[in-house]
């Protein structure tokens, strides 16, 4: 029974070992080591067909953007791996649309519904990470 604990406990220690290279978002966050880590508040909006004015771009990813904060990046899971493992997230490619400097947002296709995405940005002496988010348009 014992070895069987240890066993299970090496494969959850190892579970992104399966992964060669550093993910985005673990690069980010090693990036950031000697930076105090915060939550940034975001979350998923959108529609099957359209969704402010655009059925190209129905789905919509909102996030609070603190004063003096840098260039937000949207990272993707893969298809592997469960939702915290930030070994499975990688950098996308859409640039946010800001509203009046508050708020951010990114402009998604349908392609991105069912995956989990989260927000990141630096400010000061603070990195800023989302909650995993999970993006659904087919409802």
């Amino acid at each position: 029974m014992r070895i069987i604990a240890i066993v299970l406990g090496l494969l959850v220690l190892t579970a992104c070992n399966k992964k060669p290279q550093q993910s985005d978002l673990e690069q980010f966050v090693a990036e950031n080591q000697g930076r105090s880590e915060d939550t940034l508040m975001a979350f998923g909006a959108g529609a099957m067909d359209s969704f402010m004015g655009s059925s190209e771009l129905p789905i919509s990813v909102f996030f609070y953007n603190i004063d003096g904060a840098s260039t937000a990046t949207l990272f993707v899971k893969s298809e592997e791996g469960s939702k915290d493992e930030f070994c499975y997230y990688s950098k996308a490619e859409e640039v946010p649309v800001v509203f009046n400097g508050r708020m951010g947002r990114y402009a998604l296709p349908k392609t991105y519904s069912g995956k989990w995405v989260v927000v990141a940005y630096t400010t000061g002496t603070t990195y800023n990470v989302s909650e995993p988010i999970l993006l659904r348009a087919d409802t």
